[in-house]
């Protein structure tokens, strides 16, 4: 088995990062040029109403993914394994990426179905704070605040983080 250094294991998490945000970049880049030569247009609904429900579930999406990160977060720095904490924590960044990129793909289709430049601002924003969640080392000290003894651990590239 390959062993693990923290290195990795933030290299890995910055790795899902990076693809979530490029597809989310490349559906956009692909609704804005179907949109720009003749696209998808649904007329007959309401935009107003279409923005509206585009930007609650937005909000809630960003919403719950920051309180479950928040309140599950709790519970891992409890954990008295290193191992289990960066395994809980790893799943914990995952579920919020989810969360924040499901609002980006749903103003994508909105702005593809609508051809309203409002949901393409609107995906700008959330992208921008996707981006804003990308982890880092830092982070991920301050987020599970970590003994001396486990951050000189984690420091070492020598010792398999996962034994």
């Amino acid at each position: 088995m390959d062993t693990q250094n923290f290195q990795k294991y933030i290299s890995s998490l910055k790795l899902i990062h990076i693809a979530l945000l490029l597809g989310q970049l490349c559906f956009a880049a692909i609704a804005f040029y179907l949109n720009t030569n003749g696209g998808i247009s649904d007329s007959n609904s309401s935009k107003i109403v279409q923005f509206s429900l585009i930007l609650f579930f937005s909000l809630q999406g960003i919403v719950a993914g920051h309180l479950l990160f928040k309140n599950r977060l709790k519970k891992i720095r409890g954990e008295q394994s290193l191992t289990t904490k960066l395994t809980a924590y790893r799943t914990l960044v995952i579920i919020r990426f989810a969360l924040a990129e499901a609002p980006s793909v749903f103003s994508i289709m909105a702005y593809l179905l609508t051809q309203e430049k409002i949901f393409l601002g609107l995906f700008g924003l959330i992208v921008a704070y996707f981006f804003y969640l990308k982890p880092s080392k830092e982070k991920f000290f301050t987020d599970l605040e970590l003994s001396g003894s486990d951050k000189l651990k984690l420091e070492n590239p020598n010792i398999n983080i996962f034994e």
